[in-house]
């Protein structure tokens, strides 16, 4: 039988099969719902961090919107206290220790020069108090360190001011403005090395114009002196990397020379000095009177400085001065002029009175001994003479002799008595040359123009007539009568003759005139003389002695047979023979007349006469006759030189013929002259030499009042050619007038004399230039002082050894302080003596509390004079020679750049982000711009030049900005 097989179903395994399938939705529902919850929590998680971004980004452009609402109010604060001209700054430090919160030190503060009491404008944000740390403040600059001393210098921060909207605090800014005048600017530097194009060119203006020393902004400039890394004659790109600075971080990139070190490792590590910036500017306006200052060169201008006398020195002169004019009739004292001339420094006037056996006459015969002296650096030319026999360039006349009287006074009196007025000889018909006594004077050519000449300083000695051709000097009849045998008019020998002299109630004059022109060119007046007596006997036994009045024969008389003689000279102090430094620095011997009776003003304020400046052998013509023939000095600098020749520019060299250099001389074909070359402008009966002294008639308003700029083009940004290097053009003008430069230009690396920065016045004190060593090859010199800049382009190659500048008392040989026009300090103590001077002006603007309204009153101070004389530069120098450093001299070489304000602004501001709940600083921002003063006026219906006011002050613009990152903050 077949069996069938039968399986019961399995119910567990169909479960099962049917579980799997449910399962799989499950797992799959599950993934989807992480799937979904991830990309919701992702989204959400994108739009917090978006939204976080966003805020963030929001919170970063608040903090800079903020940042720059600081700057812009910085900018109006700015502009409402600095507009106006007659405004100075300095930094607080100026106020005194003690007088200012050591944190607020830096604080720019704003002064009214019409009214120096009121209370400076702080240049900071919020409502600053000086004398106190503000509580809520932002930090602008990083702390750094002194140059000089090492030591910390605390960060500069400035109040916050909180910003709102709707009612809630949402941010701060803060700003701080420095005044960059106060700095040293490097850029001027190189615009002064690099505007000539030849090497004599470069010369005329780096020895007129300051060249700071950049050395003395870093530490390294103080503990290795002898290292120079800032000669940009040996590293022109280092010049150029000068010039193209525009902010101080990028002085970093500035390398020394020969090295990759950074030229400022102090601001490589801070970024930031308050002792140096890349770039200043001025604008030419006058702080005290306020108005633009005035262009000497402006041909418009009348008063009494800036005429066509003061323009043509300006403009300079070629290598010779034609001294045969003279056109000073007129002039009225304080008027400027320029007439070249000769001064003569001693004359004598030796005169014979006696009879003469052979004819029976009275007569006298006299000999003129003189010296001239040519005080310039370039040689004094007279016209050709007329005799080619001659060299004729003076005529030297006499008014104001005595008359005398010759008389018999023993004996059988039968010689008649004899009058003579010695200005008008009777023996002589009117216009008749020799009813006076006068005489020509030679003065030998020297170079091959053929025509009398004075070698620039020379001073030539001559006697007239010539001693080696004409011994028996010149004659004039006395009287008409003769004393005869044949006419029993003769005394007997042994009969007593008395001469006797009654001067005219004026003093003896002396005229000095131009031989071919007759001109009037130096009048030496009111020289007192006595009255006198003398007995002779008639007719010696010893013949032609001292004691006969008779004589053999005229031509017998020699010049030490003299009778009487007139002495004038120069006081030079034989104990300390300085030059004439009281009539140089009082009145100025350059005057065409010299009143022996005439007073001036002294340094100290202080009545002089002037006839205590003239010495005379004798004031008793007769007591001459004590003396030996040679009245000149031994040990006098004006030195006698009787071999009518220049031994001096003739190769001779002889012992004590020395070149006195006291005026130098524009050039004409220099490019620039500076304003400290009115120190050698004659003023009629002033003296223009004291320029930047402490004298009471000094001028140094000069400073405030005016500038040189000759007319040229003006390109951009640049100085134009035949001008002023200092200066930067605001535009391209095809032909800029003299008189619209100061409207058209600002003063590149001006320095406020108000700066405590005592680095930036050691660098700017510390001048430098290029002289040349004793083999004709040039070398850098560090402390260079320049008495005499166009002089010393042309002779560069001085004495730098101090020891022999240096005098210890009176000596024949004279140092050669006189005959090179500039002194290199000793380097192995220069550093020194300039710290002590730069900290030394730093003290005194500490002590006086308030800057000072003008560089004329800063002057007035004396102040250098005084350090230079506590460092004892000038020990053992003769007073007021070349190298004797003053006061005068160091303002000259600066005055293009010396201002007592700051028109260069650098603006720091802050600005933040705060959370509005919980005031938490949510993003910070840091911005940094330069801004300069304008000429122009915001106002423009106002006149340029005149004088800008509070209510329209000139115009500021912003001449570069930045964002800063925290690091070159903090």
């Amino acid at each position: 039988m077949n069996s069938q097989s039968y399986t019961q179903p399995n119910k567990g395994s169909h479960l099962r099969k049917n579980g799997s399938k449910s399962g799989f939705a499950l797992v799959t529902a599950l993934a989807l719902m992480s799937f979904i919850f991830l990309l919701i929590f992702s989204m959400s998680t994108l739009t917090q961090v978006e939204l976080a971004t966003a805020s963030h980004t929001k919170a970063e452009t608040t903090a800079k919107e903020n940042a720059r609402l600081g700057l812009l109010v910085a900018l109006g604060q700015l502009q409402q206290a600095a507009g106006a001209d007659q405004r100075v700054t300095a930094r607080a430090e100026i106020l005194g220790d003690g007088n200012y919160d050591a944190s607020n030190q830096y604080w720019t503060g704003v002064w009214d020069t019409t009214d120096m009491s009121e209370d400076p404008v702080w240049l900071v944000s919020g409502s600053p108090v000086v004398t106190t740390a503000p509580s809520d403040t932002a930090q602008l600059v990083k702390s750094t360190y002194s140059p000089i001393t090492g030591q910390i210098i605390p960060a500069v921060n400035a109040p916050a001011v909180e910003v709102f909207e709707n009612q809630t605090h949402v941010g701060n800014y803060a700003y701080w403005i420095s005044g960059e005048n106060e700095k040293l600017s490097l850029s001027a530097m190189e615009r002064v090395a690099d505007f000539p194009t030849q090497e004599t060119e470069r010369r005329y203006l780096e020895y007129q114009s300051i060249v700071p020393d950049l050395n003395y902004l870093d530490s390294a400039g103080y503990t290795t002196t002898t290292t120079d890394n800032f000669d940009i004659n040996a590293n022109s790109d280092l010049g150029d990397m000068l010039a193209n600075a525009i902010s101080n971080d990028q002085f970093a990139l500035i390398d020394l020379t020969n090295s990759n070190d950074a030229a400022f490792p102090t601001w490589r590590s801070s970024g930031f000095s308050h002792d140096a910036t890349a770039n200043t500017w001025s604008v030419l306006a006058n702080t005290k009177d306020g108005g633009l200052k005035r262009n000497l060169f402006d041909d418009t201008l009348t008063d009494a400085i800036a005429n066509s006398a003061t323009r043509d020195f300006l403009v300079g002169y070629e290598d010779t001065l034609d001294a045969s004019t003279d056109s000073t009739s007129g002039i009225a004292d304080g008027e400027p002029y320029f007439e070249p001339r000769a001064i003569p420094t001693e004359l004598t006037l030796w005169i014979g009175i006696f009879h003469t056996w052979t004819d029976a006459k009275l007569r006298i015969r006299f000999h003129l001994q003189c010296e001239f002296w040519n005080p310039y650096t370039i040689p004094l030319i007279y016209a050709s003479d007329t005799d080619s026999r001659y060299d004729r360039a003076f005529t030297v006349r006499f008014e104001n002799l005595p008359t005398v009287t010759i008389e018999q006074i023993s004996g059988n009196m039968k010689a008649p008595t004899i009058i003579e007025d010695l200005n008008d000889f009777s023996a002589y018909a009117d216009g008749n040359y020799r009813e006076t006594i006068n005489s020509w004077v030679e003065i030998p050519t020297i170079s091959s123009l053929n025509k009398p000449e004075l070698g620039p300083g020379e001073v030539y000695g001559v006697t007239e007539p010539n001693p080696n051709t004409q011994a028996y000097g010149l004659a004039r009849d006395f009287g008409t009568i003769r004393w005869s045998g044949n006419q029993d008019t003769r005394p007997d020998d042994a009969d007593k003759i008395k001469i006797s002299a009654v001067h005219p109630d004026n003093g003896l004059k002396i005229i000095v005139e131009d031989y071919k022109s007759g001109n009037e060119v130096f009048v030496i007046e009111n020289l007192a003389f006595d009255d006198f007596e003398i007995e002779k006997t008639f007719r010696s036994s010893a013949g032609n002695s001292g004691d006969s009045f008779s004589r053999s024969s005229s031509s017998s008389y020699t010049q030490g047979d003299y009778t009487i003689a007139y002495h004038y000279r120069l006081d030079t102090d034989e104990t300390n023979p300085g030059l004439l430094k009281e009539l140089i620095e009082g009145l100025d011997i350059r005057d065409p007349v010299l009143d022996a009776q005439g007073t001036f003003t002294g340094k100290d304020g202080s009545e002089h006469k002037v006839s205590d400046y003239i010495l005379q052998a004798s004031t008793n013509p007769a007591d001459a006759a004590q003396y030996a023939s040679e009245f000149f000095s031994i040990l006098d600098i004006f030195k006698v030189n009787e071999e009518r020749e220049h031994l001096e520019y003739a190769g001779g060299g002889e012992t004590g013929n020395v070149s006195i250099l006291a005026y130098d001389i524009p050039r004409k074909d220099s490019d620039f002259v500076s304003l400290g070359a009115l120190r050698n402008l004659p003023v009629m009966n002033e003296s223009l030499a004291t320029l930047g002294s402490t004298h009471p008639d000094a001028k140094n308003e000069i400073f405030d009042e005016y500038f040189v700029a000759n007319s040229g083009v003006a390109m951009a940004g640049s100085a134009a050619p035949d001008t002023n290097p200092h200066l930067s053009y605001l535009e391209e003008v095809s032909m800029l007038s003299a008189k619209d430069v100061a409207a058209n230009a600002l003063l590149n690396g001006g320095f406020n004399i108000n700066s405590t920065s005592v680095a930036a016045w050691m660098s700017f004190l510390s001048s430098r230039g290029v002289i040349e060593d004793a083999t004709g090859d040039n070398i850098t010199a560090r402390h260079l002082f320049t008495r005499m800049p166009y002089y010393s382009a042309e002779h560069p190659d001085i004495v730098t050894n101090e020891s022999v500048l240096r005098s210890t008392g009176a000596s024949v040989t004279m140092p050669p302080v006189y005959e090179q026009g500039m002194r290199q300090l000793d380097p192995t103590d220069a550093h020194e003596k300039m710290l002590i001077i730069a900290e030394g002006i730093v003290d005194h603007l500490k002590q006086r509390g308030e800057p000072y309204a003008s560089v004329d009153e800063f002057l007035d101070s004396g102040i250098i004079d005084e350090l230079l004389e506590e460092t004892e530069i000038n020990k053992d120098i003769l007073e007021n020679s070349n190298v004797y450093i003053t006061q005068g001299d160091i303002a000259a070489q600066r005055a293009d750049l010396l201002t007592s304000r700051s028109d260069t602004f650098l603006i720091r501001s802050y600005g933040d982000a705060r959370n509005a709940i919980t005031g938490e600083v949510t993003a910070q921002a840091w911005a940094e711009g330069v801004v300069r003063r304008l000429p122009n006026l915001t106002n423009a219906s106002g006149q340029v030049e005149d004088n800008a006011l509070e209510s329209n002050p000139r115009e500021f613009e912003i001449v570069s900005w930045r964002w800063l990152d925290k690091s070159e903050v903090y």
